[in-house]
């Protein structure tokens, strides 16, 4: 899964979709725990419709994984396709997803320092509810 290479006396750690450069430790073992701690971090960023298919067959014994997959899939097709009709999507307890114009403006090139026309586009605005505010605040 993790992937350690050193280069120039920094050592180079892969967890996919991660890269993350740390200064090198003497120790092999200080190196074993490094790549741990990122490999678990980067597994902690995203969740994927996969892990929600397993997450949902474990809760539900009745439920297959490819059966919840499917619907999971399905599901969020419909979101999709609702989304795109110019419908507010509301989740009760989760949140508000609207499909909003976004102006065009001038940008820079953080580089060069040179402005850029960034043309309009069409993005989908997510407002979570209070109660996931809430509960979020209470982790920070």
């Amino acid at each position: 899964m993790a992937k350690k290479e050193q280069v120039k006396g920094k050592l180079k750690i892969s967890v996919p979709p991660k890269v993350v450069e740390v200064e090198v430790v003497e120790e092999e073992e200080n190196l074993d725990e490094a790549v741990e701690e990122v490999a678990e971090a980067s597994s902690k960023e995203s969740f994927t419709l996969k892990d929600l298919s397993k997450e949902m067959s474990l809760r539900y014994e009745d439920f297959t994984t490819k059966g919840t997959y499917d619907f999971c899939k399905e599901v969020f097709e419909v979101l999709s396709s609702k989304l795109q009709g110019g419908s507010i999507v509301s989740i009760h307890g989760f949140g508000n997803f609207v499909f909003r114009d976004r102006k065009e403006r001038v940008g820079r090139n953080p580089r060069t320092g040179e402005a850029i026309h960034i043309p309009s586009k069409k993005v989908v605005k997510f407002k979570p509810s209070n109660e996931l505010r809430v509960s979020m605040k209470k982790l920070a």
